[in-house]
């Protein structure tokens, strides 16, 4: 289906910019997603509802906006859960405008990589300007003694997850001769930037992308030096950077074995707050449920267990997990069992969605799942190229990490543009993108 008439509209190269407008406002994409929805109803109304009829991948995705809406109405604070859900339709449209971006225009799939590897770049370059400087060039300080660093996202420390999902399906640019030396730059700095981030959930997920990545890296003699390059500059900015060192190896694996660092019990008002018998009652054999993060899962188990069908409802996490009654959690973080969300996307969708809401997301997992599987057959020649451009999807629906909220704006944008980013690739020629020239 032809969805874009007008190969000169202005509103279309936007998209080229698009990763660049969510870094500096979220309001100004916001605005944007807000105007191919609109776009697309009053310019190609007809056409984008044909779409969304043929494809089962958009039916089911609205059966599950319908799903949330009803949802909403057994919510514990309705009228916010219907809100938010309500205004997940910008989704659908938001996604079908980026898949047919890139339908079968090879020549902008490529554009797009090469503006978005620039700005990684830059963007990288930043960041390691503020950890070495103690300020990055707009100004925005580094935090916990250096320890974290986000650059142009300032007081967000959300860098290292953004470059994580963007880095990898430039990897494909790697396979054109006159991009090769931009991608082999961002190969060598991208590991210690993430490292330098602090964000170690990004610096989990940076370590499952590369090895989804080693068909494409270890095929060419300079992208296998330059990985080794990157990793070795990594492991000595972690040896001797003390500050990094203390953020990345120490305290991961206090929290990870104890929750708690041992400083904590010999501090005297700790010990009076929680008292012995407290202690002893609260601390979990497993020593990650005793970690902040920990609590917050098991906090969200219990509000599931208060919710098991229907959920407590959208963004009701941070509201509902001040009841006294969730101090019973087995964990030695109780009293910092609250923030705004879980920090575990599934353990989120089951708590505020239940039972029902989560086997729904589950399913669009899978059809999601199911069309990725089916172009990597199509393309099996070509696999090395197209793990790498399915990488930022495996990276935000893997389940074995602590993560952002699943239904924030930000995440849903991010994860609305990459199923889109996707779904061209169905009718894209893979083999024009690996040979590009």
């Amino acid at each position: 289906m032809h969805l874009y008439q007008n190969k000169k509209d202005t509103l279309l190269y936007l998209l080229y910019v698009f990763p660049i407008i969510l870094v500096f406002s979220k309001f100004l994409a916001e605005i944007l997603i807000l105007v191919t929805l609109c776009y697309l109803i009053l310019f190609n109304k007809k056409v984008t509802f044909q779409i969304i009829k043929k494809d089962f991948f958009f039916k089911s995705f609205l059966v599950y906006i319908c799903i949330l809406i009803i949802l909403s109405f057994f919510s514990a604070d309705i009228l916010p859960s219907l809100k938010r859900s309500v205004s997940y339709f910008r989704f659908i449209f938001f996604i079908i405008f980026i898949k047919y971006f890139f339908l079968t225009n090879e020549k902008r799939f490529i554009n797009f990589l090469l503006i978005t590897s620039l700005f990684l770049i830059i963007l990288s370059l930043d960041i390691f300007f503020q950890f070495f400087n103690g300020k990055d060039i707009l100004g925005h300080p580094s935090v916990s003694e250096g320890k974290r660093n986000s650059g142009f996202f300032g007081d967000e420390f959300i860098a290292g997850g953004y470059i994580v999902l963007f880095f990898f399906p430039c990897l494909l640019l790697s396979n054109i001769n006159k991009y090769k030396n931009i991608i082999l730059f961002l190969i060598i700095i991208f590991p210690t930037t993430i490292v330098i981030t602090g964000e170690r959930s990004s610096l989990f997920l940076m370590f499952l992308g590369l090895i989804l990545s080693l068909p494409l890296l270890i095929r060419d003699k300079r992208l296998s030096i330059a990985l080794i390059s990157s990793l070795i500059l990594m492991t000595l900015t972690i040896n001797f950077s003390s500050n990094v060192n203390n953020r990345i190896i120490q305290t991961t694996i206090s929290q990870v074995t104890k929750g708690f660092d041992n400083k904590y019990f010999q501090n005297k008002e700790f010990v009076k707050e929680y008292d012995e018998n407290s202690i002893n009652n609260k601390k979990n054999r497993i020593g990650f449920l005793n970690s902040g993060w920990g609590a917050h899962i098991l906090t969200a188990v219990e509000i599931w267990r208060d919710y098991p069908i229907y959920g407590s409802g959208l963004k009701t996490f941070r509201k509902l997990c001040s009841n006294e009654k969730y101090e019973k959690i087995k964990s030695l973080n109780f009293k910092n069992r609250c923030a705004t969300h879980p920090h575990q996307i599934y353990f989120e969708i089951l708590s505020e969605t239940g039972v029902i809401g989560f086997f729904s997301i589950i399913i669009i997992f899978i059809i999601i799942l199911n069309r990725m599987f089916k172009i990597l057959i199509v393309n099996k020649k070509e696999y090395s190229s197209i793990l790498v451009l399915f990488t930022p999807i495996i990276i935000k629906l893997w389940p074995l990490t602590t993560t952002g909220s699943f239904f924030s704006n930000y995440n849903l944008i991010l994860l609305s543009f990459f199923i889109g980013f996707v779904l061209s690739l169905e009718n894209l020629d893979i083999n024009k993108l690996t040979k590009f020239s």
